[in-house]
């Protein structure tokens, strides 16, 4: 019941009550038909399944809204506007570059821009040497420019990259891990270089974004 307030929210995350066999979660479809109206129920969950009892119970007593990851021209429309309203510009091929090393995390992605903005206050222009010098690599970016080396017969800016990760203390079976699940990628991408980068983005699993990324790659 509500504590000196017309109504109580109640937040419920990750259950695991949407799933197909939800064991004895399943005892809730029914109190969940005879909720008070006082109490508004949020459940928040990564994995649905809408056959199942649930699903169908809030569907039918409430509201399901799916909150997708942005597609990357929506990200860009974003990025433009942020920059927009802080008076900095950065051109379409510089965002699409900094959505690379970034991917589709919407935190990292503002927190990267905050620093980026920070950095080019003055000039009011963010460049690709600027989103190089500031903007934080992770390790799958750091192993797709290794790759990259490789591709463009650049042994030695491979071998820099590698020495890195080892000395920003990334165990040596974690890089070995990441380079198989990379080259992984690239024969996949290998196998579609002519089709569409939105069907190869769904394939390989990663952003629209970086497909056209991994498919340049895979032709060297």
């Amino acid at each position: 019941l509500p504590f000196m307030s017309e109504r109580r929210v109640v937040i419920v995350k990750e259950s695991g009550a949407f799933e197909a066999k939800p064991g004895k979660l399943s005892e809730l479809v029914e109190w969940m038909q005879d909720l008070p109206e006082t109490t508004t129920l949020v459940w928040i969950e990564s994995k649905v399944d809408k056959r199942s009892k649930m699903d169908k119970t809030v569907q039918k007593h409430g509201d399901i809204v799916e909150f997708k990851r942005l597609a990357e021209n929506d990200l860009l429309t974003w990025i433009g506007q942020e920059l927009k309203q802080k008076g900095i510009q950065m051109d379409r091929n510089t965002a699409s570059y900094f959505l690379s090393l970034t991917g589709n995390d919407m935190v990292r992605i503002q927190m990267e821009l905050e620093k980026l903005t920070s950095y080019a206050k003055e000039k009011g222009m963010i460049t690709r040497p600027d989103v190089d010098s500031i903007v934080s690599i992770t390790i799958e970016n750091s192993i797709f420019k290794l790759t990259d080396h490789l591709g463009n017969q650049q042994p030695a800016a491979a071998y820099r990259i590698y020495r890195q990760l080892l000395q920003d203390n990334e165990p040596v079976q974690r890089i070995f891990y990441m380079m198989i699940r990379q080259f992984r990628l690239l024969y996949k991408a290998s196998l579609m270089l002519g089709a569409d980068r939105n069907a190869v983005a769904k394939e390989l699993g990663v952003p629209s974004f970086a497909a056209g990324n991994y498919q340049n790659q895979a032709r060297r």
